[in-house]
């Protein structure tokens, strides 16, 4: 019985504890950061097998997500990429070459276009 009144209780204030949420998360970002590294430290290897059963299980869905990210921040992870090789002077693999082409040509395209 109980549970089922936490259970509308949460339904009815969604948005109320969302937000109550990340103002925690925003406050008490350290705090939280050093638990969660505390625990996966104690739990390594139940911690790696649900992650294993999770990705096996929502392989389709991570893919999704992963290419919606870099299809909205292309720009952001090539600048990033371009800075590392700056950094590290070893040689650039070839997939890094062909994300390295077709970002410049995409830019040549947009400057002839405007």
């Amino acid at each position: 019985m109980e549970s089922n009144k936490k259970k509308e209780y949460y339904e009815k204030n969604r948005e109320k504890i969302l937000a109550y949420r990340k103002k925690y998360y925003k406050k008490n970002r350290d705090k939280i950061k050093a638990y969660r590294k505390k625990y996966y430290e104690k739990n390594k290897e139940k911690t790696a097998e649900q992650s294993k059963k999770y990705h096996e299980k929502n392989r389709e869905k991570i893919k999704d997500q992963k290419r919606k990210y870099y299809e909205k921040n292309i720009e952001k992870i090539i600048a990033y990429k371009r800075e590392y090789r700056k950094k590290n002077t070893k040689c650039m693999s070839f997939s890094d070459f062909i994300c390295t082409f077709a970002m410049s040509y995409k830019n040549q395209l947009n400057k002839q276009l405007q």
